[in-house]
């Protein structure tokens, strides 16, 4: 028995190798003179050629392929012939696969000479084919073939025509290799290939194929049940514009998928016109016409297709009449149904358009007075299942031809789909406005509807260059859409630049409508335009009902000056957080934003939560965040034009904490009533939170009565809840006809609403006219104040400069104790309607006793540019002991039992006496320089970085001198920093391990930036700045100090330094302003902007 088995194995094994081959030659002279018949006499298990003679005469047809007994039957020209089977009569078929199998038409003469086989049906019914497959027809291959055919289709969706068919009977692994489809004389083909049927056509390969002028489908797979289908690397032409006719009604594809699944559709190029004309054209003048690249209108579940690496570019579709019901003009990718899609994953990402050039590659046009409405997706998803858009390419697109939004324009849309992951995609190429998304209203990737399964994740994406002319439509770049949209979404890594809007209501970076979990972090939003005075901007938005979301460690603007700029009359928002659900937003930077509309309406919050017109319910922590370079030119009244952070919520439990609020301006001179906020809580119901540890410098407005409020706190009026505001900064220096207030607190709610503890403000500067300015001002009763700094510091004005006034209340509704009070006027320490003006000594016995209060006009105090005074003042160990509510003070240090008041504990002296600690750019770097006067002990420095001042990590270990007394200088270089903020300290270790640190300073990274190594430090500044030129260390330099209109106000020449530092006292030469400070040494200019407080 065993022995048998042998004996079977090796037959089956040697079997291959036993076939012989034979070969007949067809034609008058050949073997057999038709093909038909030497088929026939293929009938032994053996290999077979059938050559065609160049006497051939055409015969019957159909040319049957039947099962037979052969190995292998291959049909080809002989060597040197060309062969042209040409149906001229009334049939239906020339080549009919009926049950045959291992059959080869191989269009190559003599099987490797040039292709010479062209198979073409004259017909133009639908039922004339080039060839048919039917009856199991298996493992057959057409390759190196010219097929021509003029089929149509009855209706439009008539399941029939194709110049090559494959109907019923299983017909699986038949391949389709380097043939040409195409017309038969002047009449088009509806189809290139088609396979129908209930039963499945399995494993088909269609590549390295050219189908050119086909009128409906290059490739159509209609049967639902076709699996494992690979379309690779064909090609899809036209050679005139294509114009869709009654019948068939309905949208062209080049490739389309009816159902079935495991399809691999890569590397085929759609698009242009044979021989290197362009564009492919397509005129629709029919409603509900257009054209799909790839198209999948079914899909099979628990299946994967996969779609990668294939070109859809050159196409210009041309409308030629009004048309408002089209559901679409043009999707390069489309993929519904049950199954899983993966569309460009693992870095095989497809190319929509092109991504190189600045000509429009894909374009929608129309005629004078066409009115177009009409849908655009470069790829659209409908899948329920699991579906992967990525390392994709759409670009060079112009939608100019779109003229109304319905029913959509996307780049990447997906409609009630499932699971969709959109990553490492690339919308747009590197020329400006290469993507034209029209006037209607549109979304670059969009989501709508879902299902309480669904999941968006969009991440990595870079979307840039993208120009949109509106009309009264909005253009949304990331949006996950609408109240009926249940969808959670991950929105995180991307990248959105270069966004042009000449027109239309509003910008919207990223969006999120749904019920479900948004996190938003870590995008990267600049270089936003609009031109139209109707155009507004909102980085973020977050619609209502939104249960829990996070917005972190996004960057909005970034270092260039004007890096986002707006020209509507309207409201703008960087991140807007609609009502309900409890929403984190952190470590984000807002910066370099203009808005340069001069109208009442323009209004711009960087971080707003609630609503404009209701208040909502939401619950914002925002910590950590940089809000800098924010310029208005608003003239809103009764309001404010500009917030760095509003609250306008009546939820509980608000937390806004260690925020930077720096360089608010508002350019306009009207005169009118408006206001510029740090920080504005407008609250209602039970509302209620603590703003602590916030740092606001450097608000100013050119509005004539318009008032800076550092921070605004509106009470009873909009809140019931308790507001606690511990250890805030803010030092704000101003000229001008404005109103000038450290807090404002507005209200008459008859309990105390408002408790602030150990907040240090600084004002400073000259007003004028009408106006006044006050530390703190009340309008409202009563209120309770402890261990507050309260330094009024400004001239001018008619009206008044106090430290604290109180509108409405009597001075006894303030409870003040063991708060430093500081005017220029000491008649002016307190004021209260009615009472008048108070000084020190009569004020504080006004106010619940004023246990413990400082009187700064006896005992100054000098602060710095952040309000943090020095070692020794006479802050120090004069508070109250609120340890339990206030353990820390603004940067962190643990308060003692007898704290500071103010914000700030006193600086821990270094064991080392550091003269500086700054830090510039030098070309792609930064450099850290820093001076001792002293050192004890001193083992080593080490320099910390920070992305957003709070989580620091190690980037150099410099040794130290041990013991000095002279001044020594020490640098070193961050070879990588982050772009945008970067955050360094020094850290010094004594050789017995002790180690302490200096304050944090930070340096703005702009990359591939030119600077020249020259720094600048304090800037801002308040008497004398010092100049590093240690890297380049000249013998001489000239310096000239200029106005920002080039007129000179301090020069010095010839200065000489050993240090490499040049230090210059201009206390008394400038006004506070900014002005230009020009460096000449070796016949090279340094022009460089400085700012005096």
């Amino acid at each position: 028995m065993k022995k048998a088995i042998n004996i079977v194995i090796a037959i089956l094994f040697f079997s291959n190798i036993a076939y012989s081959q034979t070969t007949y030659t067809v034609g008058a002279g050949g073997t057999y003179t038709t093909i038909a018949t030497a088929y026939a006499n293929c009938s032994a298990a053996q290999n077979y050629i059938i050559e065609i003679r160049s006497d051939y005469v055409l015969e019957a047809l159909p040319i049957t392929l039947a099962a037979n007994t052969a190995t292998s039957v291959t049909i080809r020209p002989g060597t040197g012939v060309t062969v042209n089977l040409i149906n001229a009569a009334a049939v239906n078929t020339i080549f009919a696969f009926t049950g045959g199998d291992n059959i080869t038409i191989d269009g190559r003469q003599g099987g490797s000479g040039p292709s010479a086989f062209t198979i073409e049906n004259t017909g133009n019914a639908t039922t004339k084919y080039a060839f048919l497959f039917s009856g199991g027809s298996i493992n057959n291959t057409i390759k190196y073939c010219s097929i021509k055919g003029s089929n149509t289709m009855a209706t439009a969706n008539s399941v029939v025509g194709g110049i090559i068919c494959f109907t019923s009977g299983a017909n699986n692994n038949n391949t389709i290799d380097n043939c040409t489809f195409t017309k038969s004389g002047a009449n088009k083909p509806a189809v290139g290939i088609l396979s129908y049927d209930a039963t499945n056509n399995n494993l088909l390969t269609i590549s390295n194929c050219s189908f050119i002028d086909f009128t409906r489908y290059g490739i159509w797979a209609s049967g639902t049940k076709n699996t494992g289908w690979t379309i690779s690397n064909n090609k899809f032409y036209q050679t005139a514009a294509i114009v869709p006719t009654a019948v068939p009604v309905g949208v062209m594809a080049a490739i389309q998928i009816n159902g079935g699944g495991g399809y691999t559709i890569s590397g085929n190029n759609i698009g242009g016109r044979a021989g290197g004309i362009s564009p492919f054209t397509v005129q629709p003048g029919i409603a509900n016409s257009g054209f799909i690249g790839i198209n999948f209108t079914g899909s099979t579940a628990a299946t994967t297709n996969t779609i990668i690496q294939n070109t859809i570019n050159d196409i210009l579709i041309a409308i030629t009449i009004s048309n408002t019901t089209a559901p679409f003009c043009f999707t390069g990718i489309n993929a519904t149904g049950a199954a899983n899609f993966n569309i460009g994953g693992s870095g095989n990402g497809n190319t929509i358009g092109d991504m190189t050039g600045t000509t429009y590659k894909i374009a929608i046009t129309s005629g004078p007075g066409i009115n177009i409405g009409s849908g655009f997706s470069a790829i659209n998803n409908e899948s329920q299942g699991t579906s992967i858009v990525s390392y994709n390419y759409v670009g060079s697109i112009d939608l100019s031809g779109i003229s109304k939004e319905y029913p959509y324009v996307n780049i990447i849309r997906n409609y009630n789909a499932g699971k969709i992951t959109i990553d490492n995609n690339t919308i747009g190429n590197t020329f400006v406005n290469n993507i034209n998304m029209g006037g209607q209203f549109a979304d670059l990737i969009y989501n709508e509807w879902g299902n309480t399964a669904s999941v968006l994740t969009v991440t990595n994406n870079t979307i840039q260059n993208v120009a949109h002319s509106g009309g009264t439509s909005w253009l949304n770049i990331i949006n996950n859409y609408g109240s009926i949209s249940q969808c959670a979404m991950t929105c995180t890594g991307n990248i959105i630049k270069g966004i042009n809007t000449t027109g239309g209501q509003r910008c919207i970076c990223i969006s999120h409508n749904a019920t479900k979990t948004a996190t938003i972090s870590n995008n990267n939003i600049n270089t936003i335009t609009t031109t139209n005075t109707n155009g507004a901007f909102t980085g973020i938005y977050l619609s209502s009902g939104v249960a829990v979301s996070e917005i972190n460690n996004n960057t909005i603007g970034n270092s260039s000056s004007n890096n986002i700029s707006i020209a509507g009359n309207t409201e703008n928002y960087a991140i807007q957080i609609m009502n309900g659900g409890t929403v984190t937003c952190n470590n984000n930077v807002l910066q370099n934003l203009t808005f340069t509309n001069v109208g009442s309406s323009s209004v711009f919050w960087g971080i707003d939560i609630g609503s404009t017109s209701t208040l909502g319910t939401a619950v914002l922590s925002a910590s950590n965040n940089v809000i800098q370079d924010i310029t208005t030119s608003s003239s809103h009244e009764y309001n404010e034009s500009l917030s760095g952070i509003r609250v306008y919520s009546s939820g509980s439990g608000h937390l806004i904490y260690n925020n930077t609020l720096q360089r608010f301006r508002n350019a306009n001179t009207a005169t009118c009533f408006h206001e510029l906020n740090g920080i504005a809580i407008r609250s209602s119901g039970n509302g209620g939170g603590t703003v602590s540890k916030n740092l606001i410098i450097d608000l100013n407005t050119s509005i004539v009565n318009g008032t800076i409020h550092g921070i605004c706190y509106e009470v009873g009026m909009y809140t019931a809840g308790i507001w606690n505001f511990y250890n805030n900064a803010m030092v704000l220096n101003n000229s001008g006809q404005n109103n000038i207030v450290g807090i404002y607190v507005y209200g008459t709610d008859a309990s105390d609403r408002g408790v602030f503890y150990h907040n240090t403000v600084k004002l400073s500067g000259t007003i004028s006219g009408g106006v006044q300015s006050a530390a703190m001002d009340l309008i409202m009763s009563p209120i309770t104040l402890k261990n507050n700094v309260f330094q009024n510091l400004i001239t001018g004005g008619t009206l008044g400069n106090y430290v604290i006034h109180n509108s409405i209340g009597a001075g006894s509704s303030v409870t003040e104790i063991n708060d430093y009070l500081e005017a220029v006027d000491p008649s002016k320490i307190g004021y209260y309607n009615g009472g008048g003006n108070k000084n020190f000594a009569t004020w504080n016995a006004l106010v619940g006793g004023g246990a413990g209060n400082i009187n700064g006009n006896t005992t100054p105090v000098v602060l710095d540019g952040i309000g943090q005074p020095p070692i020794g003042a006479p802050l120090q160990n004069t508070g109250a002991n609120l340890m339990v509510t206030v353990p820390d003070d603004r940067l962190g240090a643990v308060r003692p039992t007898t704290p500071y008041v103010g914000a700030y504990e006193p600086p821990v002296p270094l064991p080392i006496e550091l003269i500086n600690f700054i830090g510039y750019q030098i070309e792609n770097a930064v450099k850290l320089s820093w001076q001792t006067l002293t050192e004890i002990n001193n083992d080593y420095f080490t320099i910390e970085k920070s992305a957003n001042g709070q989580k620091f990590e190690t980037i150099a270990i410099i040794d130290g001198a041990g013991n000095s007394n002279t001044i020594l200088n020490y640098f070193s270089y961050d070879r990588t920093p982050f772009s945008g903020m970067n955050y360094y300290r020094l850290k010094q270790t004594d050789f017995n391990g002790n180690s302490s640190y200096s304050e944090t300073i930070a340096i703005n990274f702009t990359v591939n930036s030119n600077q020249t190594e020259v720094g600048i430090f304090p800037n801002p500044f308040t008497n004398s700045i010092t100049i590093d030129i240690s890297s380049i260390n000249p013998e001489k330099i000239n310096i000239e100090i200029m106005d920002l209109l080039g007129k000179e106000i301090y020069r010095n020449q010839n200065i000489t330094t050993t240090s490499g530092f040049v230090n210059l006292s201009l206390d008394g030469i400038l006004k506070p302003g900014y002005y230009c400070l020009k460096i000449e040494y070796l016949n090279k200019t340094i022009i460089k902007k400085i700012v005096k407080y």
